[in-house]
């Protein structure tokens, strides 16, 4: 503000002077609503302060306090005059001039001008300023928040200019990130028709789904797809090892899982990308518990609707890949299931350390172990009358004694053995009928 602006006379005490004029840059119909909202006036009211007349609006204030509120109206677009007090000068001629103002009368030293504030200071939601009616505005170097003015009451920064200088830091740096993505793009382009090949189908800087570049985006679709064929593949591989454990088999079973790994990385980064958040928040799947639902969320919050500062939207994709690969993925979980719980079905029929040798019993004589071979020992043998005892290669057996005949042992202990076996495991055959091996 230049030292010209303050009254001539008596400067600690002013009053405050509206003539209806709007600066350059402004609407006359946004300024004359947004006055009339700050100040709450009826539309008589409002109608007379925009007569074009000399208003008198304060008169006596403090001259610190009068050049805020001629702060706070030039943020609303309206220019506000200071003039002394009625005690201190004469007061101004009744009779107004209904000529139009020249550029002098403009000028007059009462007049205080400031920098054009940009777009976002009207008052209206954004960054920078709070919504319509808070009637205050975040400085853009200390952040404070407070009335709005021109200066900021706690570092003096000219916050108008502050912030039309953050927006345009803010649109150069979004006009380099284009200007570097249509670089890119010309240069894939280039390579192309060197090659003597067809420009590819997406020449807009989407991610591709094999690569091993981290720019660009993923959507939610070949990311679910992605997800659960990896799940499947690493599933298949456990069960490889699990089958015959090897040394050979645990190296191949590594070198899988960190390509697996690798992939999924790059995947999720692009996801992050999808929804305009930076890479390194993939890092949240490796945190201990919350690792789960950090890849859930990764999954399901949708992208930007339009482009980011990661690229344009990508193509949404079709269901039919994450729907094969789901699918895939459950059949492999139930195979891998079934294969689980013969292996434990056969640590259950092993003998246990503190038992028994098995070569000591009759049950040797038919590859029994376990629960088996201890029934067969300690029950079956010493049982008196017609006697059988069967059992499933799959880990089931039954028997029964004192029957009627041969064939009714038989019988009863196939039944038993039927009613112990897994729906799953072979069906169940005589090993031995009153003593005697059948194998």
């Amino acid at each position: 503000m230049r030292g010209g602006d303050e009254p001539p006379m008596n400067p600690s005490s002013v009053q405050l002077i509206f003539r209806g004029e709007v600066l350059a840059g402004f609407q006359p119909a946004d300024v004359r609503r947004s006055l009339g909202d700050q100040l709450k006036l009826d539309d008589a009211r409002l109608a007379h302060l925009f007569s074009g007349q000399r208003v008198v609006l304060k008169r006596s204030i403090a001259a610190d306090a009068g050049r805020r509120h001629v702060a706070q109206f030039a943020v609303l677009g309206a220019r506000l005059h200071l003039e002394a007090a009625a005690d201190a000068m004469p007061p101004p001629p009744t009779a107004q001039s209904t000529a139009p103002r020249t550029a002098a009368d403009l000028a007059q030293p009462a007049t205080v001008l400031v920098p054009r504030p940009p777009p976002s200071m009207a008052l209206v939601p954004g960054p920078e300023v709070l919504a319509a009616g808070d009637g205050s505005i975040v400085c853009p170097k200390c952040g404070e928040r407070q009335p709005q003015a021109v200066f900021c009451i706690h570092c003096t920064t000219n916050m108008p200019m502050g912030i039309t200088a953050k927006l345009d830091d803010e649109a150069k740096a979004r006009a380099g990130k284009d200007a570097q993505r249509q670089a890119e793009r010309e240069a894939r382009l280039t390579r192309h028709a060197r090659r003597g090949a067809r420009p590819p189908a997406d020449d807009t800087g989407a991610a591709p789904f094999w690569g091993l570049g981290l720019r660009g985006r993923m959507s939610r679709r070949p990311y679910a797809a992605a997800g659960a064929g990896a799940t499947a593949l690493l599933t298949l591989v456990m069960l490889f090892v699990l089958q015959r454990p090897g040394g050979a088999r645990f190296a191949l079973a590594g070198l899988v899982l960190l390509a697996v790994l690798a992939v999924s990385v790059r995947w999720t980064v692009l996801r992050c990308h999808d929804f305009n958040r930076s890479g390194w928040w993939s890092l949240l799947l490796v945190v201990p518990y919350l690792g789960p639902f950090a890849g859930i969320a990764v999954s399901l919050i949708p992208g930007s609707a339009e482009a980011n500062e990661h690229g344009p939207a990508p193509d949404p994709g079709s269901w039919l890949p994450p729907l094969l690969a789901g699918g895939a993925l459950a059949l492999v979980l139930s195979l891998g299931g079934r294969s689980a719980l013969n292996a434990y079905e056969r640590e259950l029929d092993k003998p246990d350390a503190g038992a028994p040798a098995a070569g000591a019993s009759h049950s040797s004589d038919h590859a029994l172990t376990g629960a088996a071979a201890a029934a067969f020992d300690d029950e079956y043998t010493p049982a008196a009358g017609h006697k059988a005892f069967a059992r499933s290669s799959g880990g089931g057996w039954g028997w029964k004694a004192g029957m009627a005949s041969p064939a009714d042992a038989v019988k009863a202990a196939v039944a038993a053995c039927e009613a112990a076996r897994q729906s799953y495991a072979p069906a169940c055959e005589a090993v031995d009928i009153d003593g005697q091996s059948l194998e």
